[in-house]
């Protein structure tokens, strides 16, 4: 089933960073990479049905930002290239396995976290996650108003942001001493 068009969005501003450090390796200019960035965002909304789950939207999501960020380049030859495409290509499994390994930390902090909410916490999450349901709809399904949805969100937000944040923060802590996080 592929992503809907909020996976696609958040699936890319998380990893933004990444994607805009790959891009600036290549044309050297933050505000290029920038742009570029916006530009992959508009084609992978514009394609969402081509995108099957997030780890084919971070592959897919670093090959357009290739070739976008060559044809940048050819449009303005005036800047030299400092990196070959073919060490570019060479560079590709690295960025691969740190952002699988980044995802799969951040999916299992996520998991955690997600353990701890409430059982009707962990109820919105699925209909507006697991469900695809816009807030408007959770409102109407369950009989409640549209602000005490959106307000639930926001809490539920902050708590999973915070924990997240903590359980990040452990695990690498805990990789750096060499003891374990699983607690």
């Amino acid at each position: 089933m592929p992503l809907c068009q909020e996976d696609i969005v958040r699936g890319l501003l998380a990893d933004r960073t990444n994607l805009l450090a790959y891009i600036r390796a290549v044309v050297l200019h933050q505000q290029a990479a920038e742009d570029i960035h916006q530009e992959v965002m508009i084609q992978a909304l514009q394609g969402k049905d081509e995108i099957a789950d997030e780890q084919h939207l971070g592959a897919w999501a670093r090959r357009t930002a290739k070739f976008k960020a060559f044809e940048y380049l050819r449009r303005n030859r005036r800047q030299p290239q400092h990196i070959d495409p073919e060490v570019l290509e060479l560079l590709e499994p690295a960025w691969q396995q740190e952002a699988e390994e980044a995802r799969t930390e951040m999916n299992e902090a996520l998991g955690f976290c997600l353990g701890k909410l409430s059982d009707r916490s962990r109820q919105l999450v699925n209909l507006r996650y697991g469900e695809c349901l816009s807030g408007s709809q959770i409102s109407e399904l369950l009989g409640l108003k549209i602000d005490s949805v959106y307000m639930a969100f926001s809490r539920i937000y902050r708590m999973l942001d915070h924990c997240v944040r903590q359980r990040l923060a452990l695990v690498r802590k805990s990789i750096v001493s060499g003891k374990d996080a699983a607690s």
